[in-house]
């Protein structure tokens, strides 16, 4: 029962805590306990991922130096085979051409090769080096010809010797026979070891590393003579591995093996996997292994005490900073109206945490109200400026459009006054209709062309109008008096002023979700500078004393206070080639 009621305090008293408190226990017990979880599984992950690698180099190591020397066997083929090829050398005592093919080879393949024979069946020899070939000559000719003889056909090739020519070496013996099966001789090569030392030494070598080769007969072929690693006899130079340690390489099986020789342990990848037989041997020191073991060890209780250092002072300094941004946080809160998810959060908390949730709410429920209130101010005023333009139809408009009727009833001209006055009166319905604030662009069409006949009326065949408008746009929405103001500054400004017929063309497509109007006029045109001040701010501009006076700066407003800046009037002219005016307005069918 009193640790039911201790527990019961504990946790009570827990609840009672600062935020800062709360976090500071928390943070600390939980990343403590989880980086000693983590370290100690990764200390035993982190040595055997370690010892299976430089176990995978190894292998790695062999199968490189292996894959090497299959190809240095197969130059060493090829070079062999075409110089067998000729078999005139082995047929006749043609001593300048042979001399001179074999030095070709030879000076060709001086990497490879030390020097190049030609020993026919009646013992004559060429070398590739033949003057130093006739001076110093070579023991072991007679034995490496008797090898080629006997046997099978193909590439053989002999133990580690040394000659005065080549230095320590390997022959390479490729017989030559007839066509009758009559051995006629044998190509032979001998090679470089210094530069098989050259190439497979730098490949492996590293500090508690290094690889030997050797022979069929395990007749140490390559090997490092500078590496500490490996057992020497003493006294002797070049150096040259004891015999001993030779014997306990040749013992192994392929693959990886432990051995200890004198007061060393090695690991030993061992392979003969390459076409000449020769065993690979990749020795490392385990000793090597083990202090890099002991090193990750070290490393593992170092970074674990820092870890636990830093999480302290860590958890501590945290925890005593966090909770005074989050009052900051609080007051900037009550501030910030662009945030677009405007939802509640749901918290009954009496730490700062819960204060931040009220001051959210309550900075949530007074952004609604803002906004709710500029919709409405919105609302207002788009429909203040409609009414506004609307208004502004210009008295002289109407006094121009009658006293042309009364002059064109005194003349008895009936027929054009009935058409005159039957425009008028569709163009004043339109303008006066305060029902719909879009239209479809053909309504609005059919209110330009009524417009137009007005025009013509007044100033006969000054001008015509054509339309190039796909239908598909046809019954897309557009705003009232979008096309008309446009047409009437084309008419007033561009083509009055022009001698001769003016043309004005009225061009719409649709482009990805955008209808594209053109209102295209041949008259007088306009400066840049002249044409990039009709789209300023129409509140410091004159209404222009015309028909309706709505301007073009008015409908550029109207379209970008209804869908955005990215919609609106874009205006190009040219003094006496005319003016491009582009409508652009979002695709809408139905009323928004």
């Amino acid at each position: 029962m009193r640790q039911m009621q201790n527990k019961k305090y504990f946790v009570k008293s827990y609840r009672n805590y600062g935020i800062g408190t709360k976090q500071f226990l928390l943070l600390f017990v939980l990343t403590v306990t989880i980086f000693m979880m983590i370290s100690w599984n990764n200390i035993g992950i982190s040595k055997k991922s370690f010892e299976t690698k430089m176990m995978e180099d190894s292998k790695l190591m062999i199968l490189r130096t292996n894959t090497f020397l299959d190809m240095y066997l197969e130059n060493i083929t090829n070079i062999l085979l075409l110089i067998s090829a000729q078999k005139e050398l082995f047929e006749n005592g043609i001593s300048t051409e042979a001399q001179n093919v074999l030095q070709h080879y030879g000076e060709t393949n001086s990497q490879l090769i030390k020097t190049l024979y030609v020993v026919r069946a009646d013992g004559q020899v060429f070398s590739s080096k033949q003057v130093l070939y006739d001076i110093y000559g070579n023991r072991m000719l007679p034995k490496l010809n008797e090898m080629g003889s006997q046997g099978v056909n193909g590439l053989k090739w002999s133990e580690p010797y040394e000659t005065a020519l080549s230095d320590r070496t390997v022959a390479f013996v490729f017989p030559v026979r007839s066509k009758a099966n009559k051995y006629l001789g044998a190509a032979i090569a001998e090679i470089s070891i210094e530069y098989l030392n050259q190439k497979i030494i730098p490949m492996v070598s590293s500090r508690g590393q290094t690889i030997t080769l050797s022979s069929l007969a395990n007749e140490p072929i390559v090997y490092d003579p500078q590496s500490d690693l490996l057992p020497y006899e003493k006294g002797i130079f070049p150096p040259k591995i004891q015999g001993d340690f030779i014997t306990t390489l040749e013992q192994m099986s392929d693959g990886i093996n432990r051995t200890e020789f004198g007061a060393q342990s090695f690991i030993v990848a061992d392979s003969k996997g390459n076409n000449l037989g020769w065993r690979a041997s990749f020795i490392m020191n385990e000793n090597i292994l083990n202090m890099n073991v002991s090193k990750l060890y070290h490393n593992f209780e170092v970074t674990a005490l820092l870890w636990i250092i830093v999480f302290l002072f860590g958890s501590f300094l945290i925890s005593y900073y966090f909770t005074n941004p989050i009052r900051k946080l609080v007051l900037k809160m009550n501030a910030v109206t662009k945030y677009g998810r405007l939802s509640h959060i749901e918290m009954n908390r009496e730490d700062e945490i819960g204060q931040l949730a009220r001051s959210y709410n309550s900075m949530m429920d007074r952004i609604h109200i803002l906004i709710h209130e500029m919709k409405e101010v919105e609302v207002q005023k788009k429909e203040y400026e409609l009414k506004m333009l609307q208004s502004q139809i210009g008295p002289h408009f109407l006094y121009n459009t009658l006293a042309c009727i009364g002059s064109l009833a005194k003349q008895g001209r009936n027929t054009e006054v009935r058409d005159t006055v039957r425009s008028l009166v569709n163009l004043l319905s339109y303008s006066f209709d305060k029902k719909y604030e879009y239209i479809a662009l053909e309504e609005e069409i059919d209110a330009l062309n009524s417009y137009m006949n007005i025009q013509k009326v007044r100033y006969g065949d000054t001008f015509t109008c054509h339309f190039d408008i796909s239908p598909e746009i046809m019954t897309c929405k557009v705003l009232k008096l979008t096309l008309q103001p446009i047409v009437e500054n084309a008419i007033f400004h561009g083509l009055l002023s022009k001698k001769g017929t003016g043309r004005i063309e009225i061009r719409g497509r649709r482009v990805n979700n955008t209808v594209r109007l053109y209102v295209c006029d041949n008259g007088i045109g306009m400066e840049k500078e002249q044409y990039c001040k009709l789209l300023i701010s129409s509140r410091d501009r004159k209404m222009q004393d015309r028909f309706n006076s709505i301007g073009i700066i008015n409908v550029h407003e109207r379209i970008q206070i209804y869908f955005g800046k990215p919609y609106g009037l874009h205006i190009v002219s040219r003094p006496n080639r005319g003016t491009i005016v582009r409508i652009d307005v979002p695709i809408m069918k139905d009323e928004p």
